[in-house]
């Protein structure tokens, strides 16, 4: 697999999505046209694919962990039990 960078100029720079010709010789020579002038161009290797993880059969999958909760004595705990100790008092008095 090949990858090829184009470089434009900014006078021949086409417009989104513009179709370009590209031609590949006999001799493996690559050309890129556009509106029928061969653009500049360099080739550069293509990506390396990644190893994929083999696969496990029989292993089990680490349980799930659920989210952290703040213990009782955190403030964010104590602001929520004093206001719903107001709740409880204020619809308690009629």
């Amino acid at each position: 697999m090949r990858i090829d960078i184009f470089k434009w100029s900014a006078a021949d720079y086409p417009p989104r999505q513009a179709k370009v010709r590209v031609c590949e010789w006999e001799d493996e020579r690559i050309e890129i046209r556009y509106q029928g002038k061969a653009q500049p161009h360099r080739e550069i290797e293509a990506p390396q694919e990644k190893p994929s993880a083999p696969i496990r059969v029989g292993e089990k999958r680490p349980a799930h962990r659920s989210p952290w909760k703040p213990p009782a004595s955190h403030p964010w705990r104590r602001a929520g039990r004093a206001a719903a100790m107001r709740r409880a008092t204020t619809s308690a008095t009629p």
